[in-house]
């Protein structure tokens, strides 16, 4: 019998190989302390699919995540706020709440906002086929004095929340210009 194993190459074959790695181990290390993995063939076959997710276009199809979020996002009774990191498929997360029927507003600092709105509406667009409308996505600045009122207003009529948790964003400054955020019992078990 003469087959091709599944596997991943050893060494980097492309420029960035090596950063998306990084990623991928980081996502199976918070997952595995997290207790959410329960074997090592787990976090292999989590890491794989995370590279081969990696390496697709920018713009992801979400052939591989999408359907197994939807499958196993909790059911909730009514709108919640739901923060991710900015590690792995965090932003298919908006897309499987808006493929549910829910309408979703994102938190986003003002520079975030202005930066990446016209991103926002070019990924809708790609994933539905038309502009969205205001009853499925709004976005909310977090710097604007009454943005708490309006994630309340919006919470009130059936939004989720949606937050990108950026770790790099309140960090202590190291020496070597990197950014280090302290988490409650991760930083030293899932990091050394």
């Amino acid at each position: 019998m003469n087959s091709t194993p599944n596997i991943l190459p050893a060494t980097p074959t492309a420029k960035d190989d090596h950063i998306f790695w990084n990623y991928s181990v980081k996502l199976a290390s918070i997952l595995y302390h997290w207790k959410l993995v329960d074997s090592y063939e787990s976090i292999l076959r989590l890491v794989h699919i995370h590279q081969r997710y990696l390496r697709q276009e920018p713009f992801k199809h979400d052939h591989t995540f999408l359907p197994q979020l939807e499958e196993q996002l909790p059911k909730v009774d009514g709108p919640r706020i739901w923060a991710c990191f900015h590690i792995g498929p965090y932003a298919i997360m908006a897309r499987a709440f808006i493929r549910l029927g829910y309408g979703i507003a994102i938190l986003l600092k003002d520079d975030v906002f202005e930066a990446q709105y016209p991103m926002y509406i070019q990924q809708f667009k790609r994933s539905f086929g038309r502009e969205p409308n205001a009853g499925e996505l709004q976005f909310v600045r977090s710097s604007g004095s009454k943005s708490l009122i309006q994630l309340k207003q919006l919470l009130k009529r059936g939004y989720h929340v949606i937050c990108y948790v950026d770790g790099e964003e309140g960090g202590m400054e190291r020496e070597d210009g990197h950014r280090s955020m302290y988490i409650t019992n991760l930083w030293r078990s899932a990091w050394e």
